[in-house]
Order: structure tokens, then C-alpha cells, then sequence
């Protein structure tokens, strides 16, 4: 919660590691700013019930609230090597209804490849 409304992280896809992603739940004392910068989360795992005192809503249901997309079942310590060994990469995540349809993943591919990158963008303008 507070690496995706940090505004250091706008524009880009997270990759965590850490495996228990979530299990503390989300409340609105943990935001970084008034609005959720990363544009995607990737995570290994998703707990299915946060455990926290302070817990108001899961991260799924957190991500929902704000609009942003995860996918979670991926190995995010092989995602991570790659990107240490090539740097950042363009892509995205698709979801939602038609996201398995051969089109939807073209157009996610060319908007991908479309991608300037973060280097030189100003950043500043858009948080």
C-alpha cells in the first residue's frame, strides 16, 4: 500500500518479492499520498484474510477501490533476476472481460512496445 501511493512509483508495474504481500490488510494511515501512483502490482501471493489491528480492507479489495491491476502467482524472484540482468522492461498486465482474446493481446503488446520509458519524463507534472 504505501510503495503504490508513493509518487516515486508513477507510471510503473511493482514486482515484490517479499511472500507475504497483503497479510496485514490496508487502512487509510499507511498511504503515502491521496491517490495510488503505480500504474500495476505483481506479487507472488495474495493472503485471502489480512491480519492487522489496524486493517480496514484487503489489498485486493484496496486495489479494486483505486482501479489498479495485479496479477499474483508468478515466480517475482526470477521476474526480479531478469530485471536486475536487463533492466527495466516495457509490458503490462491484462485483465477483465475479453483480456483472453488474441486482440487484447496484441493491442497490449504494441502498447507495451509503445512505451517511451521513464528516462527523461517528468515525472513531477503528472504527480
Amino acid at each position: 500500500q504505501e510503495i503504490l501511493s508513493d509518487p516515486s512509483y508513477a507510471r510503473q508495474i511493482v514486482t515484490l518479492t517479499y511472500p507475504h504481500i497483503g497479510n496485514t490488510g490496508c487502512n487509510a494511515d499507511d498511504d503515502e499520498s491521496a491517490q495510488v501512483h503505480a500504474a500495476g502490482l505483481i506479487v507472488r501471493d495474495v493472503p485471502r484474510l489480512p491480519s492487522n489491528w489496524r486493517n480496514r480492507e484487503s489489498l485486493p479489495d484496496y486495489l479494486a477501490r483505486h482501479g489498479v491491476v495485479a496479477i499474483a502467482g508468478l515466480d517475482t524472484r526470477k521476474l526480479t533476476r531478469i530485471l536486475r540482468d536487463k533492466g527495466a522492461q516495457s509490458g503490462c498486465i491484462l485483465a477483465g472481460p475479453g483480456a483472453a482474446h488474441a486482440d487484447a493481446a496484441v493491442r497490449a503488446v504494441t502498447a507495451a512496445r509503445g512505451f517511451p520509458g521513464l528516462a527523461g519524463m517528468d515525472l513531477a507534472r503528472v504527480v
